[in-house]
C-alpha cells in the first residue's frame, strides 16, 4: 500500500491518498487474479481501520500525543457537531493557465515543423536555380 499525505496549498485541507494493488503479492510477483471483494464497501472500511491503527501506532511511537491521532470515523460518528470541510479542488485558474501555455507550445511546435518542411521560396534559391523565365539576365 502506498500513502501520500497532503496539507493542501493553504495548509487547511489535510488528507491522504491511498493506493493499493487489487492483487495478492506472491513470491513470483503479483497474483493473476484480483482479491475477491476488493471493490466492496467492507473492504474499504477494513482498509481504513488498518490505516488508522498503523498511523496511530507510529504517531505514538515517534512522540505524538493522543490528541492528534488519526480517526477514520466521521464527525457524526464521533459525536462532533461540525460540518466536514469542503473538498478543495485544484486551482481552476492555474489549471486553465497551464492548459493555455501547453496549447501555445503545441501551436509553436506545429508552426516550426511546417516552417522547416515548406519548400524554399524562389528568392532564397541561388541565381542559377531560379526559373529561367523569371531571371533577371541583364
Amino acid at each position: 500500500m502506498d500513502f501520500s499525505l497532503h496539507l493542501g496549498e493553504d495548509g487547511k485541507n489535510p488528507h491522504v491518498h491511498m493506493l493499493m494493488t487489487m492483487r495478492r503479492l506472491c513470491e513470483d510477483g503479483l497474483a493473476a487474479k484480483r482479491i475477491q471483494g476488493v471493490d466492496k464497501r467492507g473492504f474499504v472500511t477494513t482498509a481504513r481501520a488498518r490505516r488508522e491503527k498503523i498511523a496511530n501506532f507510529f504517531l505514538f511511537a515517534f512522540g505524538g500525543s493522543t490528541d492528534g491521532r488519526v480517526d477514520r470515523r466521521s464527525y457524526a460518528e464521533r459525536g462532533i457537531r461540525k460540518k466536514p470541510d469542503r473538498h478543495v479542488p485544484p486551482d481552476r485558474v492555474e489549471r486553465a493557465q497551464k492548459r493555455h501555455e501547453r496549447e501555445l507550445r503545441e501551436i509553436e511546435t506545429r508552426y516550426n515543423q511546417r516552417r522547416d518542411e515548406r519548400p524554399r521560396r524562389e528568392w532564397d534559391l541561388p541565381e542559377d536555380q531560379k526559373d529561367p523565365w523569371e531571371r533577371d539576365d541583364r
